[in-house]
């Protein structure tokens, strides 16, 4: 049984058996599929799980692990070049994980290259009152309209990027996305209303200087950047509202019956999910159809755009929490 904590909760994994006299090269073994497999993007358990696959797979096919010579035995067996094709097949099984088939994952990536911002984002403490149902009302009423305001400019963002598209694909995604959020804006009004925020008053507010920041700064990407650029600006936010909403949907500790319940659903819901699915996979098409990874100083650069978003969802909810205008 393997233990994963990966900075909230402990994760258990059943694995496999093995000798006392095999335990040193098999976690080698072991310890080195995990590596590669987060070398090339892939989530951190998930590139477990696929470690303890094709550890447990090489540790089928070999007798020994016991000498530097038989240690090395699994690798040796992957390239061979021995005729004999049912030997061969057999020692090729090891090949099935996703080490040498899996396409690498550029949002995944970003993430772990912004792991602490990432994490200080979907689990800020104004997400945490929200999940346990204390957080204030006032606070929550502030973030809703400052939030609608935010819609409007994201909006235009994807309007944006409909003009910076290259295919009519690209085009038809992003008119897709701004008009959906259209309608996201739409049921936000009803929202608001339930919470004693008419729409009069709700286009009458002035924008606080977080959002004023946010807006502008993917804005500003996307006329200074091409489609990729924009799109990783914009990722942070859908990506991570994504990410929250299920989070907090699947987590028991939820407060399933205090007020914030249904922002939590919305967030949760299948066309949300999906949206973020089809946002995800225009940006490893983008980044593919770039060259971006045979490009060190262009990865520099999404970084760093996904960085600095991920820094001002911060502010945005500090902005919420602490009623900041």
């Amino acid at each position: 049984m393997n233990v994963l904590f990966d900075g909230v909760n402990f994760i258990l994994l059943k694995s496999f058996q093995f000798s006392d006299d095999s335990v040193y090269s098999i976690r080698c073994i072991f310890s080195a599929a995990i590596t590669a497999y987060l070398a090339r993007g892939i989530h951190i358990k998930q590139a477990v799980e696929d470690a303890i696959t094709y550890t447990g797979t090489v540790l089928q096919h070999s007798s020994s692990f016991i000498g530097n010579s038989d240690q090395l035995k699994h690798i040796v067996s992957v390239i061979s070049t021995d005729n004999n094709v049912v030997q061969g097949k057999d020692r090729l099984e090891i090949e099935k994980p996703h080490l040498s088939l899996q396409q690498p994952s550029f949002v995944q990536l970003l993430k772990t290259e912004c792991a602490r911002e990432w994490f200080d984002y979907t689990h800020h403490q104004f997400i945490l009152e929200l999940a346990s149902g204390t957080l204030s009302q006032e606070s929550f009423k502030h973030y809703l309209i400052q939030d609608y305001i935010f819609l409007t400019h994201f909006a235009r963002c994807y309007a944006l990027a409909a003009y910076k598209s290259n295919s009519m694909a690209e085009i038809l995604l992003a008119a897709k996305n701004a008009c959906s959020i259209g309608h996201e804006s739409e049921l936000h009004v009803k929202y608001c209303a339930e919470w004693g925020i008419d729409a009069t008053s709700l286009h009458s507010f002035r924008e606080a200087r977080a959002n004023l920041a946010y807006t502008r700064y993917t804005l500003d990407i996307g006329m200074t950047g091409d489609l990729l650029d924009l799109y990783v600006a914009l990722s942070a936010c859908l990506l991570g509202y994504g990410e929250i909403g299920l989070r907090l949907f699947e987590d028991p500790k939820t407060n399933h019956n205090s007020s914030y319940w249904k922002w939590i659903l919305s967030y949760a819901a299948d066309d949300y999910q999906q949206g973020c699915r089809e946002g995800e996979q225009m940006i490893e098409q983008l980044v593919n159809d770039y060259g971006i990874w045979h490009a060190p100083n262009r990865i520099k650069k999404l970084v760093n755009i996904f960085k600095t978003a991920t820094l001002l969802e911060i502010e945005f909810w500090n902005m919420g929490l602490n009623i900041e205008w």
